[in-house]
């Protein structure tokens, strides 16, 4: 009976788990970057909340955008603005079933605002193969 009551525990884990559960199908591309914003883009397979977290420091982001609510397969475009030109930042994409409050914090990545003109700078293009 004891192993029952285990298997039966695990089983409704794991139910309530997949049910809950948000998938990034395409994961973070940096766009539109410009001296005062930057625009990060990525794609969920269902309806989320989504932010990002911000900040001049790795492992410090303290600030975020708004909680925006996105739907399935429609990319989710988090806009970073109000940053200072010429300056490095490291964010993470923050999301979470709709109207919940426990949300998935991912990895870290940084951007580089625009830089003065004449100053060199290296950048990567990105496409499908």
């Amino acid at each position: 009976m004891r192993m029952k009551v285990v298997i039966y525990s695990i089983l409704c884990i794991a139910i309530s788990v997949s049910m809950v559960a948000q998938k990034v199908t395409h994961s973070e591309i940096v766009s539109l970057v410009s001296d005062n914003s930057a625009t990060i883009t990525l794609l969920f397979d269902s309806i989320v909340e989504v932010c990002a977290l911000y900040g001049k420091k790795s492992g410090t982001l303290n600030k975020q955008t708004q909680w925006q609510s996105i739907s399935a397969q429609q990319p989710a475009q988090v806009l970073i603005s109000g940053v200072e030109a010429n300056t490095q930042y490291f964010y993470s994409v923050c999301y979470r079933k709709q109207g919940s409050t426990d949300s998935t914090i991912r990895n870290e990545y940084s951007f580089h605002t625009q830089r003065p003109a004449g100053e060199a700078f290296t950048f990567v293009v990105q496409a499908d193969p």
